[in-house]
């Protein structure tokens, strides 16, 4: 799949071809939507979500947190982006770019512990 296809299917058919994929397919698809909105360090995005991910609170409404996350190191990285005036293909890559990589973060940390 492209990741212009993947930006294009709808959120509710989203999450099972999500779950299906490969680690790397994951990550090719992570860093082209952090890409495509500004974000040249995708390893520094994924270093920085799992430093954070274990202080995130149980009561916290986690993907709203960690969307906020990702914000911050695109407004780091992009000045001349605007967040707060976003369109919906905007707002929609965001929201893809945090579950690809809240998945991807999860997958791998699911084989590390499948090999202790």
């Amino acid at each position: 799949m492209k990741t212009q296809e993947l930006l294009s299917t709808p959120e509710a058919a989203l999450v099972s071809i999500l779950k299906d994929m490969k680690v790397k397919e994951l990550e090719k698809h992570g860093k082209k939507i952090a890409k495509k909105m500004g974000l040249d360090d995708y390893q520094e995005l994924i270093r920085h979500l799992i430093k954070v991910l274990p202080q995130l609170n149980q009561e916290d409404n986690r993907f709203e947190k960690i969307k906020e996350h990702i914000s911050a190191l695109i407004k780091e990285e992009k000045t001349d982006i605007d967040l707060e005036t976003q369109n919906e293909s905007e707002k929609g890559m965001l929201d893809r770019l945090t579950i690809i990589t809240t998945l991807l973060i999860s997958k791998k940390l699911n084989e590390i512990k499948a090999s202790l």
